[in-house]
């Protein structure tokens, strides 16, 4: 009997994404032993982030780099140090009481997200810019005021298609004496991401989560960028007290990450994630084509950009997606699917799935697709 058996708390197959919700992703077991290591052992986390960082900075080549405790907790901080710009304790000391200082962000994103609390919890004030439409930099340029500090944008497919381009931006932000950071949580694979926003097109930070495709431990992330913006941040932290310790980290989450992006860049190894997700995606399609009671259809890129393939599946014969969702997940295991919008379908999306999970998924939604399509109960 596992932990969550003993709890009385019930367990799901996520076809869905890596959220955070339902977990984020699955830690590889050499990660699992890395953190079981750490949490034997005690060492000053100042130096630990130092150490890890420094790494980190030279797997991705970026100037530096920090261990966050997830993305929200990045945004935080690196809301924190553009509103702060330079090493006064005392104004770190004031905040979210940002009042005095520049504390305007422009934010870009084509739909609702936690990056605005983030920057609201820091002491900074959000100002949304073409929220949901087309974004042109005099746009921008109107909404920047002498208290604008930065730009932050989150990338997205849908996004990138709405705003000039990355470089673009970040030369308007630097004109202006802005920082620009980028919110890239579920952007990875491509790995290349991890130095494409900050090295490649000059941004001055990029957040990253170290739960989703890095495989780390969930409330974890990765934050990249300029040497004098990650050198404002560790003089922020613990054992400061202050706005910054809200977002601390833990020793078990710091190693978990470095342990899961070691073996995320590794030659090969996201490649080979890939091809098992594509094997896994192909089996599915074609067990449920064959019925006749789905139509599949391979999307690319995913909803916000992933360069991987989800599985879009329309559900035909009268039967509804949103009720075949529903009794998913009320199966034993449950399954989580995602909401094909404008569509009756749901997604089906490989990355945190395993082999073995294919043949459970298929049966569970064809049970289900069978009991509603007689007007039964699916549970």
């Amino acid at each position: 009997m596992d932990i969550y058996q003993r709890l009385k708390v019930k367990t799901y197959i996520n076809a869905w994404d890596a959220v955070s919700a339902y977990g984020s992703s699955r830690m590889e077991p050499e990660t699992l032993a890395a953190m079981r290591d750490a949490a034997s052992k005690y060492v000053p986390i100042r130096d630990l982030q130092q150490a890890v960082g420094r790494k980190i900075a030279q797997m991705t080549g970026n100037e530096a780099a920090y261990v966050v405790s997830g993305t929200a907790a990045g945004m935080l901080l690196a809301s924190a140090v553009c509103m702060v710009r330079h090493p006064e304790p005392e104004l770190f000391a004031m905040l979210p009481n940002a009042q005095e200082l520049r504390n305007e962000f422009i934010l870009l994103r084509e739909r609702k997200t936690s990056v605005g609390y983030a920057i609201k919890a820091a002491g900074g004030k959000v100002i949304d810019v073409g929220f949901g439409k087309h974004v042109t930099t005099a746009d921008i340029e109107r909404a920047i005021t002498p208290r604008t500090c930065a730009i932050v944008y989150c990338d997205t497919q849908v996004l990138s298609m709405k705003c000039p381009p990355l470089r673009t931006l970040t030369l308007l932000a630097h004109k202006h004496d802005l920082y620009m950071v980028v919110q890239a949580s579920g952007q990875l694979p491509p790995k290349e991401n991890l130095w494409h926003y900050t090295v490649d097109n000059g941004a001055d930070l990029a957040i990253f989560a170290g739960g989703k495709a890095i495989r780390g431990a969930q409330q974890s992330g990765i934050l990249v960028g300029r040497r004098a913006l990650v050198d404002l941040m560790e003089m922020a932290m613990p054992p400061r007290t202050g706005l910054a310790y809200t977002a601390s980290q833990g020793r078990e989450e710091i190693i978990s990450v470095y342990t899961a992006l070691t073996r995320f860049l590794q030659p090969g190894q996201m490649e080979e994630r890939l091809r098992q997700m594509r094997v896994m995606r192909e089996q599915i399609a074609e067990a449920l084509d064959k019925t006749m009671h789905f139509k599949t259809v391979t999307l690319y890129p995913g909803p916000s950009g992933q360069t991987y393939s989800w599985l879009g599946v329309e559900v035909l014969g009268g039967v509804s997606a949103k009720e075949l969702s529903e009794a998913l997940l009320d199966l034993d295991p449950g399954i989580v699917v995602g909401n094909w919008e404008w569509h009756n379908g749901i997604t089906i999306n490989p990355l945190n799935m395993e082999p073995e999970e294919v043949p459970v998924l298929i049966e569970g939604v064809l049970a289900c697709y069978d009991r509603l399509a007689k007007g039964g109960k699916t549970a």
